[in-house]
């Protein structure tokens, strides 16, 4: 009788097997039957289910997530949490802290660190042609106590979107090495919190020291609200400019004879530009600086606009008439 069941048994198994195989060619169709019988014994196709089960976090609760858009979110495993962050927030991280996660400070394994490189490149619109690792420098900002004031307004139309900033001697010297062309320094509050990024080109000489002296402009972009004084700053490369579009913060139609020479004379004088900059354009009708935003940028956000074709777009402007109210509503908005 056990004899008997014993070949019921094996007669079983190799129905099942038949079975299975014949299921796995249809998905399998180039491999043999042999194969098929070595991933059916060695169950590999149950290994890698557990696999997919063990790093695919999509179908898993978040302990914690950020504020935006779910298609934002890159959903990272840090110790028994698993916790959703903006792709932006996560990028800064790996900036400056290296492959480690937010909130443990641990580092993340390379399968991780792919997927969520992977994760970025398709999403984030900061590209460069190179770039260098980020330092950490003490920053001062001249005329700027956290509260924007119609004298900051004043200072940053005339300058026109000419953000320039005197870097440390080591920066400096890593600019020297270079190849000829248009580099730009890249600057971020040294934290997690505020995911802004502005760009200055290099001044002609170094600064004295090791302290930052950060423009107006560039507290304006990176959208502070208070004294800061922790920057990170690194040299890129940008990529040549193809498009950008514009935003006019004030809604007249009086104050340019032709807008699109003014423009063209105006942008021509600067040689970078990057998203949420502020230009000014001056009038050729009355002796005032009207402000643009930098609402888009392709093929980045921050791009080369020398020696190019630059093909200029214009948003929907801002319902107002004054310059300087408009820059100075602009500039104390919650964003």
């Amino acid at each position: 009788m056990e004899h008997y069941k014993a070949i019921q048994k094996q007669k079983y198994l190799k129905y099942q097997l038949n079975k299975q195989r014949e299921k796995y060619k249809n998905t399998l169709p180039s491999y043999s039957d042999d194969e098929i019988t070595d991933i059916i014994n060695n169950k590999y196709i149950e290994r890698i289910e557990l696999f997919y089960k063990k790093y695919n976090l999509n179908d898993k609760e978040l302990n914690n997530c950020d504020d935006c858009d779910l298609g934002n979110i890159i959903r990272v495993r840090e110790k028994d949490e698993i916790n959703g962050y903006n792709y932006l927030r996560m990028l800064k991280n790996f900036d400056l802290n290296g492959f480690k996660n937010i909130k443990f400070r641990e580092r993340i394994d390379l399968f991780n660190v792919r997927r969520i490189n992977k994760f970025i490149k398709e999403k984030s619109n900061y590209k460069y042609v190179s770039k260098k690792r980020f330092y950490n420098y003490e920053g001062i900002v001249s005329n700027f106590d956290g509260n924007w004031n119609i004298e900051n307004m004043i200072e940053m139309l005339e300058n026109k979107g000419l953000q320039k900033l005197a870097v440390p001697k080591t920066i400096f010297d890593m600019l020297l090495e270079e190849d000829p062309g248009v580099y730009a320094i890249e600057i971020m509050t040294n934290d997690l919190i505020n995911l802004n990024r502005s760009y200055c080109i290099v001044d002609d000489f170094p600064c004295e020291g090791e302290l930052l002296n950060i423009p107006l402009e560039v507290c304006n972009q990176l959208r502070l609200k208070s004294e800061f004084n922790n920057f990170s700053i690194r040299l890129v490369k940008p990529k040549k400019g193809e498009r950008v579009k514009l935003k006019c913060l004030i809604n007249r139609d009086d104050i340019f004879n032709d807008i699109k020479v003014q423009m063209t004379q105006e942008i021509s004088k600067l040689s970078i530009l990057s998203l949420n900059q502020i230009i000014s354009i001056r009038s050729d009708k009355e002796d005032i600086y009207v402000p643009f935003l930098v609402k888009e940028l392709y093929p980045s956000n921050i791009i080369d606009i020398t020696n190019i074709d630059l093909e200029i777009d214009f948003d929907i402007c801002e319902d107002y008439e004054n310059p300087l109210d408009s820059l100075f509503i602009y500039s104390n908005m919650e964003v």
